[in-house]
């Protein structure tokens, strides 16, 4: 029997990165489809968030929840996942759906963690294969140090060359909590082979990808990077700190492919 796939739009037909606030995708057709959509359980849920503007500010609203691989297929292959006005039309966030994991890099499983970076200018199909492949790498609990991951964001850009008119800016970052030199290595590297396997890489028309590690602490104010005065600030004093010293890590330049790793600083 052929499964209908569902669009994942809303009542409108508009896309789901709209900003008209969608709190769940269709709960009828999971209902329906429970006893099949169980059999394959995920290790853990994920959820899809997509910034909506709320006057000068924006927020962050969860649009699609999956915790089975029947339903990371149903996204894959959606009309919106793949359509150039849907998912990829605005930044969005493949997050842990668990407390703590939301897309704010100032909460306390974070704290002086950072994000893998992983910049490309590529095709749009490209870069959904990328992105594909590092989310089935994710959620299916391949990519090493799984444990060790609190989600994706993801952000594209137009960017056209001589050569490419169509090529777009992609950037995919891997938020990682407080963690080792080696933990942000292996990741890096793994990842820079699942970009390796699937870019387009053409010397007079696609530059190569730049992975690095990129620490939140970059993005606090000067008082803020010791570890006292971080613990120190409202809201985080009843936060659990890591065991042992902490040692603020420094910007670190991943190599493409994996074939080499340096640090900025010594």
């Amino acid at each position: 029997m052929t499964e209908t796939r569902p669009d994942l739009r809303n009542s409108r037909g508009s896309s789901i990165c709209s900003q008209e606030v969608v709190e769940k995708h269709d709960a009828k057709h999971n209902e329906e489809n429970s006893t099949s959509l169980t059999s394959q359980k995920l290790e853990h849920p994920w959820a899809l968030w997509t910034p909506v503007k709320n006057g000068d500010n924006y927020s962050n609203v969860k649009r699609f929840t999956f915790k089975t691989l029947e339903e990371v297929f149903m996204l894959l292959n959606s009309e919106t996942f793949r359509s150039p006005t849907g998912f990829f039309c605005q930044p969005f966030f493949l997050m842990r759906d668990t407390p703590g994991h939301e897309p704010d890099w100032d909460l306390e499983p974070l704290a002086f963690g950072g994000r893998i970076s992983c910049i490309t200018v590529c095709s749009i199909p490209c870069m959904i294969k990328i992105f594909t492949q590092l989310l089935l790498s994710l959620v299916g609990g391949s990519i090493p140090h799984y444990s060790k991951v609190h989600g994706i964001e993801f952000s594209i850009r137009k960017k056209p060359t001589a050569n490419n008119p169509d090529a777009v800016r992609t950037t995919l970052r891997l938020w990682l909590p407080y963690t080792s030199l080696e933990v942000v290595e292996e990741i890096g590297m793994h990842t820079a082979g699942i970009i390796d396997r699937v870019f387009e890489y053409k010397p007079d028309t696609w530059p190569r990808p730049q992975i690095s590690y990129e620490p939140f602490v970059a993005y606090y104010k000067d008082d803020e990077k010791t570890v006292d005065e971080y613990y120190s600030k409202p809201g985080r004093e009843s936060w659990v700190r890591p065991d042992g010293p902490v040692t603020v890590m420094d910007r670190v330049d991943i190599a493409y492919k994996g074939r080499n790793v340096r640090r900025n600083r010594e």
